[in-house]
Formats: C-alpha cells, sequence, structure tokens
C-alpha cells in the first residue's frame, strides 16, 4: 500500500508547520548520513512530500483529494464547494497531548467530582427549598378548606379570618420568593467560580502548549548545530589524515630518491 505524505514524514494529519518542519530535518539527516543504496530515492520522496505540505494551499488540495480517495462514495464530497476566504485549521500535536492528557488525568477526575459534588449541593438545596414551597402551599391550602367549612356559620369572624389569612399568605409568598432568589444568586455565583477555574485551567493548559513548543524548537536547533558540528569534526579528520598521507608519499619519494642516486637528499 503506498504511503500517504504524512506517513512519509512520520506525522499526523493535523501536525502544523512546525512539527512537519522538524520531522523534516530529523528524517533528511538520518536518510543522508545513511548507506543504503534507496537513500537518494527516498529524499526526493521526502523533499517532494515536505514541500506539498509546508504550503497551505497544495496541503488543502492534497487532503481534499486524500479524503476523496478515503471516502469515494460519499455523495457530499462531490457536491462540497470550498470556501473562499477561509484557510484550513490544523490542530497542532500538543492539542492532541492536551486532549489526552485531560481524558486520563487525575486531575481531571478530581475536577469532574467536584463539579458533581457542587451540583449535588445545588440540587440538595433547590430540594429543599422545595419541600419548604410544598409544605407552604399545603399550610395555604388547609386554611383555605378551614375557611371553606366555616364559612357558612361564622359571618364576620370568616371575613376577620380571612384577612389574617391572607397576610400570612402575602407573607408566606414573600419567604418564598426571597429563598429562591438567594438560592438563585448562590446558584449564579457557583457558576462564576465554576468559571473562573475553567479558564484559569484553559489558560495554564495554553502556557503549557507554548512552553512544549518552544521545547520542541530549541531540541530542533540543538541537533541542527549538532549536525553542524559533527560535520565539521569530520571535515578536521579527513583534512589530517590527508595531510599525513602526503607526508607518507613525501618521505617515500624522498628514500627511493635516495636509493637511486646513492646520495643524501634532504627530504625537508
Amino acid at each position: 500500500m503506498k504511503k500517504t505524505l504524512y506517513e512519509v514524514l512520520q506525522v499526523s494529519a493535523s501536525a502544523d508547520a512546525d512539527v512537519i518542519e522538524a520531522a523534516y530535518s530529523r528524517i533528511k539527516q538520518k536518510l543522508q548520513a545513511s548507506s543504503s543504496p534507496d537513500a537518494q530515492n527516498d529524499l526526493k520522496i521526502l523533499q517532494q512530500s515536505f514541500d506539498t505540505l509546508s504550503n497551505p494551499e497544495r496541503r488543502a488540495a492534497y487532503d481534499r483529494g486524500l479524503l476523496a480517495r478515503e471516502q469515494p462514495n460519499d455523495p457530499r464530497e462531490a457536491t462540497r464547494v470550498p470556501s473562499s476566504g477561509n484557510v484550513t485549521q490544523y490542530r497542532s500535536e500538543w492539542a492532541e497531548f492536551a486532549s489526552e492528557w485531560w481524558n486520563h488525568s487525575k486531575t481531571t477526575g478530581v475536577i469532574v467530582a467536584a463539579v458533581l459534588l457542587i451540583a449535588a449541593g445545588l440540587l440538595f438545596n433547590y430540594a429543599k427549598d422545595s419541600r419548604k414551597t410544598d409544605v407552604a402551599r399545603e399550610q395555604v391550602k388547609n386554611e383555605q378548606r378551614k375557611i371553606e367549612a366555616t364559612q357558612t356559620t361564622e359571618g364576620r369572624r370568616v371575613e376577620n379570618e380571612g384577612a389574617l389569612f391572607q397576610g400570612v399568605v402575602d407573607n408566606q409568598g414573600r419567604i418564598i420568593d426571597l429563598s429562591s432568589d438567594i438560592a438563585k444568586r448562590d446558584l449564579d455565583m457557583r457558576q462564576q467560580q465554576q468559571e473562573a477555574r475553567l479558564r484559569e485551567r484553559a489558560a495554564q493548559l495554553e502556557m503549557q502548549r507554548d512552553a512544549h513548543e518552544t521545547r520542541m524548537k530549541e531540541r530542533a536547533l540543538q541537533q541542527e548545530r549538532s549536525a553542524e558540528t559533527r560535520s565539521r569534526h569530520d571535515e578536521q579528520r579527513a583534512a589530517a589524515a590527508a595531510q599525513a598521507q602526503l607526508d607518507r608519499d613525501r618521505a617515500e619519494l624522498c628514500r627511493m630518491e635516495r636509493n637511486r642516486y646513492g646520495r643524501a637528499i634532504s627530504c625537508n
């Protein structure tokens, strides 16, 4: 099966330009140092892959063709119209790393447990307030039944009790409204605190991503410098070996001249 350009560069399809460039430099150094007869052909394929994926327009066209090969019978691919002003965005490998860390870290479990505890507390408070409201409503219904039972026999007393009852209902309604407002404000405050924690966590992940990208660039630069240093050392050793061989050839020629003419000849 023919390799894709991403497989040639040994990167994922969501890799960004920096990751692709670093992978290209690393594989190119290995192929240049290799003695395999296929190294030159592999270098050409590697260069073609890098030229395509490092260009956003070529990469977008290649991705569309790759998707069409993977889904040849998808009618949506045949009718898809490319956007005129948008450039395909690619998630960098740090995002995959952050996603995997978020899904498997113990910290994520702690955060989820805390959110669940907060939600359970809010639901408990809401249920308690609801029970209070139900009790108050039941009290109102009981009072109404008492008034209806004594209305035919008590006249003015019923009216007085009705006015008193109305005052109780009004007070109870204000208490219920106040409890609901307090519960709502408490819920809003907890939600704001949770959103603030999530924003802080997102900022930390962003800082970790920046630090990771910086380390990757520094590592690539160090590898490039190390390769240049090794190349200079190899050139120096080759020059020293050539000079030593030249000195040996001169000494041998001098001895041959001495043997030929039978007299002392300076070999300096």
